[in-house]
Protein backbone atom coordinates (compact mmCIF):
# COMPACT_ATOMS: atom_id res chain seq x y z
CA UNK A 1 0.00 0.00 0.00
CA UNK A 2 1.25 3.46 -0.88
CA UNK A 3 2.04 6.01 1.82
CA UNK A 4 -0.22 9.06 1.98
CA UNK A 5 1.23 11.75 4.23
CA UNK A 6 0.36 15.28 5.26
CA UNK A 7 3.03 17.39 6.95
CA UNK A 8 1.54 20.13 9.09
CA UNK A 9 2.91 22.60 11.60
CA UNK A 10 3.39 26.24 12.35
CA UNK A 11 5.58 28.34 10.12
CA UNK A 12 9.33 27.96 10.78
CA UNK A 13 8.87 24.45 12.23
CA UNK A 14 11.05 22.70 9.66
CA UNK A 15 8.35 21.05 7.54
CA UNK A 16 10.27 21.23 4.26
CA UNK A 17 13.48 20.03 5.90
CA UNK A 18 11.74 17.01 7.41
CA UNK A 19 9.75 16.25 4.27
CA UNK A 20 12.93 16.24 2.21
CA UNK A 21 14.35 13.29 4.16
CA UNK A 22 11.11 11.28 4.01
CA UNK A 23 10.49 12.11 0.36
CA UNK A 24 14.04 11.21 -0.67
CA UNK A 25 13.89 7.81 1.05
CA UNK A 26 10.48 6.93 -0.39
CA UNK A 27 11.34 8.24 -3.84
CA UNK A 28 14.53 6.18 -4.02
CA UNK A 29 12.91 3.00 -2.71
CA UNK A 30 9.79 3.11 -4.89
CA UNK A 31 11.21 4.70 -8.05
CA UNK A 32 10.31 2.73 -11.18
CA UNK A 33 13.73 3.27 -12.72
CA UNK A 34 12.35 4.61 -15.99
CA UNK A 35 14.06 8.00 -15.79
CA UNK A 36 11.42 9.93 -13.85
CA UNK A 37 11.16 10.65 -10.14
CA UNK A 38 7.96 8.67 -9.65
CA UNK A 39 8.63 6.97 -6.32
CA UNK A 40 6.93 9.70 -4.28
CA UNK A 41 5.11 12.89 -5.22
CA UNK A 42 5.42 16.00 -3.03
CA UNK A 43 2.73 18.69 -3.27
CA UNK A 44 3.06 22.13 -1.72
CA UNK A 45 0.78 25.15 -1.90
CA UNK A 46 1.77 28.60 -0.84
CA UNK A 47 0.14 29.57 2.43
CA UNK A 48 -1.26 32.54 0.47
CA UNK A 49 -4.06 30.23 -0.66
CA UNK A 50 -4.94 28.74 2.70
CA UNK A 51 -7.12 30.95 4.82
CA UNK A 52 -8.61 32.64 1.75
CA UNK A 53 -11.91 32.06 -0.04
CA UNK A 54 -10.04 29.56 -2.25
CA UNK A 55 -8.64 27.48 0.61
CA UNK A 56 -11.26 24.75 0.94
CA UNK A 57 -11.59 24.51 -2.84
CA UNK A 58 -7.83 23.93 -3.07
CA UNK A 59 -8.06 21.26 -0.37
CA UNK A 60 -10.87 19.59 -2.33
CA UNK A 61 -8.79 19.64 -5.52
CA UNK A 62 -5.88 18.06 -3.66
CA UNK A 63 -8.29 15.46 -2.31
CA UNK A 64 -9.34 14.65 -5.88
CA UNK A 65 -5.69 14.39 -6.91
CA UNK A 66 -5.11 12.00 -4.00
CA UNK A 67 -8.03 9.86 -5.15
CA UNK A 68 -6.64 9.75 -8.69
CA UNK A 69 -3.11 8.97 -7.51
CA UNK A 70 -4.15 6.65 -4.67
CA UNK A 71 -1.69 4.00 -5.91
CA UNK A 72 1.29 6.36 -5.47
CA UNK A 73 3.24 7.60 -2.47
CA UNK A 74 1.99 11.12 -1.80
CA UNK A 75 3.17 13.92 0.47
CA UNK A 76 1.20 17.11 0.99
CA UNK A 77 3.05 19.96 2.65
CA UNK A 78 0.22 21.70 4.51
CA UNK A 79 -3.38 20.81 3.86
CA UNK A 80 -6.62 20.84 5.82
CA UNK A 81 -5.19 21.63 9.27
CA UNK A 82 -3.39 24.68 7.90
CA UNK A 83 -6.47 25.87 6.05
CA UNK A 84 -8.65 25.41 9.15
CA UNK A 85 -6.21 27.33 11.34
CA UNK A 86 -5.69 30.15 8.83
CA UNK A 87 -9.41 30.56 8.12
CA UNK A 88 -11.19 33.14 10.26
CA UNK A 89 -14.57 31.43 10.02
CA UNK A 90 -13.93 27.90 11.29
CA UNK A 91 -15.92 25.40 9.21
CA UNK A 92 -15.85 22.37 11.49
CA UNK A 93 -18.30 20.42 9.31
CA UNK A 94 -16.10 20.92 6.25
CA UNK A 95 -13.01 19.96 8.23
CA UNK A 96 -14.63 16.72 9.45
CA UNK A 97 -15.89 15.89 5.96
CA UNK A 98 -12.38 16.31 4.52
CA UNK A 99 -10.90 14.20 7.33
CA UNK A 100 -13.39 11.43 6.61
CA UNK A 101 -12.25 11.31 2.98
CA UNK A 102 -8.57 11.50 3.93
CA UNK A 103 -9.03 8.64 6.38
CA UNK A 104 -10.61 6.47 3.66
CA UNK A 105 -7.49 7.10 1.57
CA UNK A 106 -5.20 6.09 4.45
CA UNK A 107 -3.66 9.49 5.12
CA UNK A 108 -1.43 10.09 8.13
CA UNK A 109 -0.24 13.40 9.55
CA UNK A 110 3.26 14.34 10.63
CA UNK A 111 3.20 17.42 12.86
CA UNK A 112 6.42 19.42 13.04
CA UNK A 113 6.93 21.42 16.22
CA UNK A 114 9.53 23.39 18.15
CA UNK A 115 10.16 24.27 21.76
CA UNK A 116 8.38 27.24 23.30
CA UNK A 117 11.43 29.42 22.65
CA UNK A 118 11.02 32.94 21.26
CA UNK A 119 14.80 33.29 20.72
CA UNK A 120 14.84 30.20 18.49
CA UNK A 121 11.98 31.59 16.43
CA UNK A 122 13.59 35.00 16.13
CA UNK A 123 16.74 33.29 14.79
CA UNK A 124 14.72 31.18 12.33
CA UNK A 125 12.74 34.19 11.23
CA UNK A 126 15.95 36.11 10.53
CA UNK A 127 17.31 33.15 8.55
CA UNK A 128 14.08 32.95 6.55
CA UNK A 129 14.18 36.67 5.81
CA UNK A 130 17.78 36.32 4.62
CA UNK A 131 16.98 33.42 2.30
CA UNK A 132 13.52 34.63 1.23
CA UNK A 133 13.23 38.43 1.47
CA UNK A 134 9.60 38.39 0.30
CA UNK A 135 8.71 36.54 3.52
CA UNK A 136 8.78 39.93 5.29
CA UNK A 137 5.30 40.58 3.85
CA UNK A 138 3.85 37.81 6.03
CA UNK A 139 6.40 37.66 8.86
CA UNK A 140 4.99 37.73 12.35
CA UNK A 141 6.39 37.87 15.86
CA UNK A 142 7.82 34.80 17.61
CA UNK A 143 4.83 34.95 19.96
CA UNK A 144 2.48 34.68 16.97
CA UNK A 145 4.28 31.55 15.74
CA UNK A 146 4.06 30.03 19.22
CA UNK A 147 0.34 30.81 19.34
CA UNK A 148 -0.08 29.17 15.94
CA UNK A 149 1.74 26.08 17.18
CA UNK A 150 -0.66 25.82 20.12
CA UNK A 151 -3.54 25.84 17.63
CA UNK A 152 -1.94 23.01 15.64
CA UNK A 153 -1.34 20.98 18.81
CA UNK A 154 -4.96 21.44 19.87
CA UNK A 155 -6.35 20.64 16.41
CA UNK A 156 -4.23 17.51 15.91
CA UNK A 157 -5.74 16.08 19.09
CA UNK A 158 -9.17 16.44 17.48
CA UNK A 159 -8.07 14.81 14.23
CA UNK A 160 -9.34 11.36 13.33
CA UNK A 161 -6.17 10.64 11.35
CA UNK A 162 -3.15 8.81 12.78
CA UNK A 163 -0.36 11.28 13.52
CA UNK A 164 3.27 11.46 14.55
CA UNK A 165 4.89 14.52 16.13
CA UNK A 166 8.51 15.58 15.75
CA UNK A 167 10.31 18.32 17.66
CA UNK A 168 12.39 20.26 15.15
CA UNK A 169 13.86 22.68 17.67
CA UNK A 170 17.28 21.52 16.52
CA UNK A 171 18.03 21.47 12.80
CA UNK A 172 19.51 19.62 11.09
CA UNK A 173 18.25 16.37 12.58
CA UNK A 174 17.38 12.87 11.46
CA UNK A 175 13.73 12.73 12.50
CA UNK A 176 12.84 11.54 9.02
CA UNK A 177 14.30 8.17 10.04
CA UNK A 178 11.89 7.99 13.00
CA UNK A 179 9.02 8.86 10.68
CA UNK A 180 10.05 6.14 8.22
CA UNK A 181 10.16 3.63 11.10
CA UNK A 182 6.67 4.74 12.19
CA UNK A 183 5.52 4.10 8.62
CA UNK A 184 7.05 0.62 8.68
CA UNK A 185 9.82 1.46 6.23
Amino acid sequence: MAHHLIFEGSELSGKSFTINGVWDALEKKYNSGVGVMDGCTWFNADVGLYGTRDGWELVNHYLNIAKTLNHRNLIFEKLHLTNFIYTKQKDTAKFKSIEKELKKLGFKVILTTYKNDAKLLKKRLNERLQSTPSYKRIARTPQDYLKSQKEYLKLIEQSSLPYFTVDNSKLPNYHYQRILAWLGE
